[in-house]
């Protein structure tokens, strides 16, 4: 994910820049990055931790299952969003 997040990051600025007359596709691009701003923050705020608590073994066992749950869920999430992300930016360019 580093390698992308500055490239889309900045695409997505450009973007809202470029459409600024259009105020639909402003709306677009924004919800765009909006979502993209979430998955951002999950995964930083949440999954490099649970990774990093999974990777080291500093996790107690029995917290295991329910933290693999909860990773899950969240992930699912995250995956939404990015479609979303996806689908508002497509949505945008073929306006």
């Amino acid at each position: 994910m580093p390698p992308v997040v500055l490239p889309a990051l900045i695409g997505l600025a450009s973007m809202i820049w470029i459409d600024r007359a259009d105020p639909v596709n402003r709306l677009l691009w924004t919800g765009a990055t909006v979502c993209i701003a979430a998955v951002i923050f999950l995964t930083i705020g949440w999954f490099v931790p649970a990774n990093t608590g999974f990777s080291s073994g500093s996790l107690p066992l029995d917290q295991v299952s329910g933290k693999l749950d909860t990773w899950l869920r969240l992930h699912n999430i995250r995956i939404a969003l990015a479609v979303a992300a996806s689908a508002l930016g497509v949505w945008a360019c073929n306006r």
